[in-house]
């Protein structure tokens, strides 16, 4: 497999892409004759895509292939070579191209060059502002709305808690009842602030615990 370059990581299947490569056709298997062909360059036999040309022997193509190893009581090492995509190379005068047969031909005219009705309809408006921001402003909005949205569940649930603190009068002390309540305050209040300090409620450790839940 001399010809094949990984392309990027084995997929969560084990499946690996590789580089796209040129090769040239041998025999067809014996054992799935017209369904594998071999790779003179890539080695082995490789099963061929249904819309692809079927090629002769001698061929050229332009390939793309992946390999999956095989599961089961199948030899280790072995794998299932697949050619995803093949496109027959042809030579004029010397030259080798790729055959791209009926597709319609890859417009690759620079956008600045290119006919009022054929560019973008978002060509010559201003770009949005957040666009051209840094790195630095998506990092400080994305904080700023993670401690939003991590304020507004704790102020949820301390206002849970105080409601049931009121509705339950004797399950709790006055001076804890008080404490929730000025946590809550101070939650309301870093709602509405831009920056994010840290809320520190204070601690007396004085005060009596008679909680009975």
């Amino acid at each position: 497999m001399s010809k094949l370059v990984p392309f990027e990581e084995p997929d969560s299947q084990g499946r690996q892409r590789y580089k796209p490569f040129t090769d040239t056709v041998g025999k067809t298997s014996k054992f799935r004759p017209g369904m594998e062909f071999e790779l003179i360059g890539a080695g082995d036999y490789w099963n061929w895509p249904d819309r692809a040309p079927k090629p002769t022997e001698g061929q050229k193509f332009q390939l793309w292939v992946t390999t999956k190893p095989k599961g089961g009581n199948a030899k280790p090492g072995s794998v299932y070579r697949d050619v995803v995509r093949a496109e027959p190379i042809i030579t004029e005068n010397g030259q080798e191209y790729v055959d791209k047969g009926s597709r319609e031909p890859v417009d690759d005219t620079p956008p600045d060059e290119m006919p009022v009705e054929k560019q973008s309809p978002f060509a010559g408006r201003p770009v949005p502002a957040e666009w051209t921001m840094t790195h630095e402003y998506w990092m400080w909005r994305h904080e700023t709305e993670r401690l939003s949205i991590e304020t507004q569940t704790a102020l949820k649930s301390a206002v849970e808690t105080y409601g049931h603190m009121l509705a339950n009068p004797g399950s709790v002390s006055d001076v804890e009842t008080t404490r929730f309540l000025n946590a809550i305050q101070e939650l309301v209040a870093r709602l509405g602030r831009i920056t994010w300090p840290d809320v520190e409620v204070e601690k007396n450790e004085d005060a009596p615990d008679d909680r009975k839940w």
